[in-house]
């Protein structure tokens, strides 16, 4: 026993030891910080990539974080690295309109709230009223809101702004359809120039044209969006619908044996559990998941370690002591009731129910394929569901068989 636990003790310091990092990050300042706030996008058909950065600049990379179309740039200016003189060279991300959006330098990570991208880019569909001074052609307003030299955000220019599919997807849902054979987000790198006035909060980008002191650098990030075509959910719907019918059948056999099937209860949601942790795992280590932080990382963490502590606690209470005196037939012990009860609902709710998306979709926010998410999902959720009605059934039967009518002793 003391093994098992040990085992299920070394999986939590794993979870923990993936999670602590990125959460002192965040308290931290270092994380990456979001240009606006977002929800999470777990599955996708569509993929947005990025095809070429040029020219390429020492210090600059940009790459995709999400199935969101969110992009990450991250810029190492001048001063910021030890041994170095600081400067005023940064980079800058040019707006829907060519306007000034964001910009890294020294200083940290800027925002210009005069650019309506700024505002835009709060919605996936860029639905979002835009004020009265959101002006493309005013001098920027430049905001601090990181002092890091990484930043992330949502552009449309990556993705698709439409709920509904293209034509020619509508028309071929089956087949891969190139959306975007090449999207473009522009950005400006600039160095020298006046110290001062690189760092004002009204700062317009550097000074254009040949020559020029400071003139930019202009850079292309070029990037292509595809959709794949969606799995039939067919095969696992069917696999949960028959795993049921079988393991509710062998719970059902095993009934007559109380010990025995409270025994099978305990060593077959630890193995869903154990699953479930592996593909939280999967979850949490993909980059548009970690980043999110907060609900999401309580959500791909704790509930698998929860999941986890209770089939442990089962175990426990499953096992018989030397002075257990409790006979074969004796009716289910409250603490392992209500640990299978636990964790038969997390596994069932949060591994099974709230991951069977990926069944009917190509793309998934995971370190792990899709094949794996859609096979993780089909084994909790039909593990778990059957699990809960083997539970059931064993508190029943007692009072089923109490209930019966006996037949009357002979005269």
């Amino acid at each position: 026993m003391f093994s098992r636990l040990a085992a299920l003790g070394h999986a939590a310091v794993l979870t923990l030891a993936l999670a602590l990092p990125n959460t002192s990050a965040h308290l931290a300042g270092n994380a990456p910080v979001p240009s606006h706030a977002g929800g999470v996008q777990a599955t996708s058909n569509y993929r947005t990539s990025i095809t070429s950065v040029e020219p390429a600049l020492p210090g600059l990379t940009v790459r995709t974080a999400d199935l969101a179309g969110t992009l990450e740039l991250s810029y190492t200016p001048s001063g910021t690295t030890p041994g170095t003189t600081p400067g005023n060279d940064a980079v800058v991300v040019l707006g829907y309109e060519g306007e000034p959006y964001l910009r890294i330098s020294a200083r940290g990570v800027e925002r210009n709230e005069h650019s309506p991208a700024t505002y835009l880019n709060q919605d996936r569909y860029a639905r979002t009223p835009l004020p009265a001074d959101a002006d493309a052609k005013a001098a920027p307003s430049w905001v601090l809101i990181s002092t890091g030299h990484t930043v992330r955000w949502h552009d449309h220019r990556t993705h698709w702004m439409d709920p509904t599919p293209p034509d020619a997807v509508r028309a071929h849902p089956d087949a891969v359809n190139v959306i975007f054979p090449e999207w473009k987000v522009p950005l400006q790198v600039t160095s020298g120039g006046d110290a001062t006035a690189a760092n004002a909060s009204s700062a317009p980008v550097a000074p254009s044209g040949p020559g020029a002191p400071g003139a930019p650098t202009e850079v292309a990030v070029t990037g292509r969006l595809e959709w794949l075509p969606p799995p039939s959910p067919t095969v696992w719907i069917v696999m949960v619908v028959v795993g049921c019918a079988v393991l509710i059948g062998a719970f059902v056999v095993l009934a007559t044996t109380p010990r025995r099937l409270r025994r099978t209860l305990v060593v077959c949601l630890s193995l869903a559990a154990i699953v479930f942790f592996i593909d939280s795992v999967g979850y949490f280590t993909s980059p548009g998941i970690r980043a999110a932080g907060g609900v999401s990382v309580l959500w791909y963490c704790v509930a698998p370690l929860v999941a986890l502590g209770a089939c442990g606690t089962a175990w426990w209470a499953a096992t018989p002591r030397e002075n257990d005196a409790a006979p074969e037939h004796a009716p289910v012990p409250t603490l392992l009731g209500v640990t299978l009860a636990v964790g038969a609902g997390l596994v069932t709710v949060v591994g099974g129910i709230d991951r069977v998306d990926v069944w009917s979709h190509s793309q998934v926010a995971s370190a792990w394929s899709q094949g794996w998410a859609s096979a993780a999902a089909t084994l909790c959720l039909l593990v778990g569901l059957s699990v809960f009605v083997g539970l059931v059934y064993l508190v029943a039967r007692p009072l089923l068989s109490s209930g019966a009518p006996r037949e009357a002793p002979p005269a």
